[in-house]
């Protein structure tokens, strides 16, 4: 015998009969369903969120960053950099330079981050299939 099944059965068709059990059970059974739906909802959609973010920023961020330990900058030679692209697994390599600004327009200002790049920045990130007019 299946004891789950029991239960249900006696809970569901019981007599017609209205009591206070039968009505809050049903109110909590209701409450319950449309908690779990909300949380299945609210979850897809975060989940949906979350890729097509991904989708966007994931075309302009590196796979690796190198940045300096102390301070903002560190000194890069020939060697170091020919080390890098010859490391298995490196396409390109791309030196850039950024820091926080303050950007003034008659009487607003704003902080940006402002970035120095260097030539082959655009190889990285196709930015024409990213501008849309």
């Amino acid at each position: 015998m299946n004891v789950p099944l029991l239960i249900a059965r006696r809970y569901f068709l019981s007599k017609k009969k209205r009591n206070i059990i039968t009505i809050i059970s049903n109110i909590s059974m209701v409450g319950v369903a449309v908690g779990t739906a909300a949380l299945i909802i609210v979850l897809s959609v975060f989940n949906g969120l979350e890729d097509l973010v991904r989708s966007l920023y994931g075309k302009s961020d590196p796979s690796l960053v190198i940045a300096a330990r102390q301070g903002k900058s560190f000194p890069v030679n020939t060697l170091l950099i020919d080390k890098i692209q010859n490391t298995p697994g490196v396409a390109l390599l791309t030196e850039v330079i950024e820091d926080n600004a303050l950007l003034q327009y008659h009487d607003r200002q704003m902080v940006v981050k402002m970035r120095g790049l260097s030539e082959n920045y655009f190889g990285q990130i196709p930015i024409d299939s990213n501008l849309r007019a």
